[in-house]
């Protein structure tokens, strides 16, 4: 149905014209995909998007799954390597290895960024309380959503 080597926002289309789906299915995926951008989930295949039937009609089930972001397999992404190394090293999927890729294609379709209340967002997790033996992990979070919202500002979100 859809080849692998098609730009995000061509292969988006096809899935949707071969499924006879409406354009709020372009929207809602690509909003999924923009915050996966932004929170490095590399674990987006084809077996964590799934479609809801209605009748005759589908639609996009509520986005679940998002295991694989902020670096959280520490195998993968050690903790002792930066962030700089390990976000280089990150892939994403399903459309492209890089989550620049997908948010251009995402954003060639005519979706909007993600509107993010990051003070608010920072703020409710500055409240979380972890063990210690965890924090380093809370820690790591903070630092990459960090990075991930200062490289993808105007891009994949904007503030409100």
């Amino acid at each position: 149905m859809v080849q692998n080597n098609l730009p995000t926002d061509e292969a988006l289309l096809k899935i949707k014209e071969f499924l006879k789906l409406d354009d709020n299915f372009i929207t809602n995926i690509g909003k999924m995909l923009l915050l996966d951008a932004i929170t490095l989930n590399n674990d987006r295949h084809f077996h964590n998007i799934s479609l809801i039937k209605k009748e005759n009609d589908f639609k996009l089930a509520p986005i679940f799954d998002n295991g694989g972001a902020f670096l959280s397999n520490t195998m993968e992404f050690p903790m002792n390597y930066t962030d700089v190394k390990n976000i280089r090293n990150v892939k994403s999927k399903p459309f492209s290895t890089r989550f620049s890729n997908q948010v251009k294609g995402i954003l060639k379709l005519g979706v909007s960024p993600l509107k993010i209340d990051v003070n608010g967002v920072m703020n409710d997790i500055s409240k979380i309380d972890v063990p210690i033996e965890y924090s380093r992990y809370l820690d790591r979070v903070k630092r990459l959503l960090d990075i991930r919202l200062r490289e993808l500002e105007g891009k994949a979100w904007i503030g409100i």
